[in-house]
């Protein structure tokens, strides 16, 4: 019996491993192949057959959306040259088969690098304006190579964020199945099709209006984190009438501004977990949701007699968005504004490109609107490894001393076997795992979906009357 158990529990393991998508494995080979990992004692490197069927998937990509290799692989912004982006993509008598294939010494043979490529492609298809997923791409790529990516499927047998991601799902399938009063899926249902957005201030139902959106403001959502993307240099400004004089003079189009102090700015993402409908509208799915916010610090100067400006050079102050290199904002209630430099140096690449490259391109410059808007990402392993990353935690300290709370439903110290850790990923694991209702991550997301779903009886109880109240009275008193 113990052996057919094994056996079985064997079987399920290794179907649920061949159903990886091929970028799963690519981003967990890139990681165990990384020089600070360690030693690897697999295969490193791509076959020549290999290196070449990459290339040809990365040549037709470029094709498919237009591009021009030498112009979008270039690691550089000016355009590059044939010679330096040679050894990323084929030549078209390559591609024909005209001309022989070139020689060893003339191929790329590292992952990581036909990664980076893909990278590039994506940016440049974004600024083309073309619907790209770069995962999508991966996979391609991953297609390619299945022999060298198959040394590294063992690996994620062993790998949390798989677990993570698991269960996580597991919150999501328990709160799509009435609980404790609560109907979560038939609140988002009914919610979205009466025209309703929760009101988390006045705990009330409202009309969303023209401009609602009420998949966003009625799905249940705890906060989780400040992550830290980017950070720049950047200047304090006030209003002078001299040089605005002297602008009116010269007719120039910038504002009468003149630089008082430096400031630093980090570029952050206020990170929550969300729980809304899936695609089917039948269950829920959780999503990662991250809201871009810079935090400014207060004017950084040495001249001893401004004691105004030196009182407050160690507070920060969050300005909702991520600023536009070059563009003023003006500070949350005060006169000052704040420009930051277009030199942003990033603390996170995955999740900074991404809200990057979606609102900047060559030809139209800088969306400045969408600098202020959040999106989702899925609850996948990957994303589970790159969230709770304990990256710039010192920074993280530095916010926290001068002036900045983080927001989040997760303890700010947990004791895991006598040893007390203020890690990131102790800490959300503390709360996944504990069952208590008030504390667990699933029982506060339970907490705001009860909160929604008590709002939108109260307001349907309100809107009728006779039969039909006494009918949804009675419904409620059997939800218990």
């Amino acid at each position: 019996m113990p052996s057919n158990t094994n056996t079985a529990v064997q079987i399920l393991m290794t179907d649920a491993l061949n159903a990886i998508r091929p970028s799963v494995l690519i981003e967990k080979a890139l990681g165990l192949l990384e020089p600070k990992r360690g030693k690897w004692n697999g295969r490193k490197k791509l076959t020549e057959e290999e290196a070449i069927a990459v290339m040809r998937v990365i040549t037709s990509m470029a094709k498919r959306y237009g591009l021009k290799p030498t112009v979008a692989l270039a690691r550089a912004k000016t355009e590059g040259a044939a010679g330096a982006t040679y050894k990323f993509f084929l030549t078209e008598d390559e591609m024909s088969g005209v001309a022989p294939m070139r020689a060893r010494n003339r191929l790329n043979l590292t992952l990581k690098t036909h990664v980076e490529s893909v990278r590039y492609l994506v940016r440049a298809a974004r600024e083309a304006h073309h619907e790209v997923s770069y995962q999508d791409l991966l996979d391609e790529i991953g297609a390619e190579i299945p022999e060298f990516l198959e040394q590294f499927r063992a690996e994620l047998a062993v790998d949390e964020n798989i677990e993570l991601a698991e269960d996580l799902q597991k919150v999501a399938d328990w709160l799509s199945s009435p609980r404790s009063g609560v109907e979560l899926v038939r609140f988002l249902r009914e919610a979205y099709s009466e025209g309703l957005i929760f009101n988390p201030e006045t705990g009330e139902m409202e009309s969303e209006g023209d401009d609602g959106d009420t998949e966003v403001w009625n799905a249940p959502s705890i906060p989780l984190m400040i992550r830290i993307v980017g950070e720049a240099s950047g200047e304090h400004l006030i209003f002078d009438e001299s040089v605005e004089a002297e602008r009116r003079v010269k007719r120039a189009s910038r504002p009468g501004n003149r630089v008082v102090a430096s400031a630093q700015c980090y570029l952050a993402y206020h990170v929550h977990l969300q729980a809304h409908l899936d695609s089917s509208r039948r269950a829920i799915e959780l999503t990662f949701t991250l809201n871009p916010v810079t935090y400014v610090s207060g004017p950084i100067t040495e001249d001893k007699n401004s004691k105004w400006l030196n009182s407050a050079k160690r507070r920060y102050q969050m300005i909702r968005g991520f600023l536009v290199p070059g563009c003023p904002r003006r500070i949350p209630g005060s006169e000052i504004q704040v420009r930051m430099s277009g030199d942003v140096t990033e603390h996170c690449t995955e999740l900074f490109s991404d809200q990057w490259d979606r609102f900047y391109s060559e030809e139209h410059g800088w969306n400045d609107e969408g600098m202020y808007y959040g999106y989702s990402i899925p609850v996948t392993p990957e994303n589970c490894r790159i969230l709770l990353e304990d990256k710039n935690r010192f920074r993280l300290d530095r916010l926290f001393f001068k002036g900045i709370s983080e927001e989040s439903i997760l303890p700010q110290e947990v004791e895991l076997e006598g040893i007390k850790s203020n890690s990131l990923r102790d800490r959300f694991n503390w709360a996944l795992y504990n069952t208590d209702k008030k504390t667990s991550l699933a029982g506060q997301l339970l907490t705001e979906a009860k909160r929604r779903c008590a709002a939108l009886e109260a307001h349907q109880l309100r809107s009728v009357a006779g039969l039909r109240r006494r009918q949804m009275e009675f419904r409620r008193w059997m939800r218990g």
